[in-house]
């Protein structure tokens, strides 16, 4: 699932617009608007998830297994997954503490995991004050926690069953036979 193409207008707080995600301090930036696009250029499109007011939490209603997003920013970054259990899966930190386009470093920085335990929440951090980074092109697939697959029991070999079935017999054979010779020497 891809978000934030141009589903939301300039200066839209983004929360549970979506399915399967609500989000946490942040809101839309739209480039000709409210974005700086010659510093923060957009990866695709007009729109942007800009950091308002600190981290940006990302938090899944069902377990994920990738994410990936394009980041540009102005301080170093810190992006962690975590599991229900709110345990620490992964964490990335940006290559510098600035790729804004004057910078002199390559823009749109891609952050991504691909955790098959599932993760159900992402922190993006930046500036504590928040206005210290822009997201594009956010999307994540559904964590597989599918039952595991049931292994059969293996069956016997043809032969294997065969020899058993000969043993079988003969067993049986072998005790009517000692049961009929001393019903005999009885009698």
């Amino acid at each position: 699932m891809e978000l934030i193409r141009g589903s939301l207008a300039s200066n839209d707080v983004v929360d549970d617009h979506y399915s399967n995600v609500t989000f946490t301090n942040a809101m839309v930036l739209q480039a000709g608007f409210t974005l700086n696009e010659w510093d923060f250029p957009p990866r695709s499109g007009t729109n942007v998830v800009v950091d308002n007011s600190g981290a940006i939490e990302l938090l899944f209603s069902n377990p994920i297994s990738k994410f990936s997003a394009f980041i540009t920013y102005i301080t170093t970054l810190n992006v962690n997954a975590y599991n229900s259990q709110n345990m620490l899966l992964g964490q990335l930190v940006s290559l510098t503490n600035d790729n804004t386009f004057f910078s002199g470093n390559n823009p749109n920085e891609i952050f991504s995991f691909d955790i098959k335990e599932g993760i159900s929440r992402i922190l993006i951090e930046g500036d504590i004050d928040g206005d210290s980074f822009v997201m594009d092109d956010i999307s994540f697939e559904l964590a597989d926690h599918s039952t595991p697959p049931i292994h059969d029991v293996p069956e016997p070999s043809t032969g294997g069953l065969a020899l058993l079935s000969l043993i079988l017999l003969w067993r049986k054979w072998r005790c009517e036979r000692v049961s009929s010779d001393s019903a005999i020497k009885k009698g």
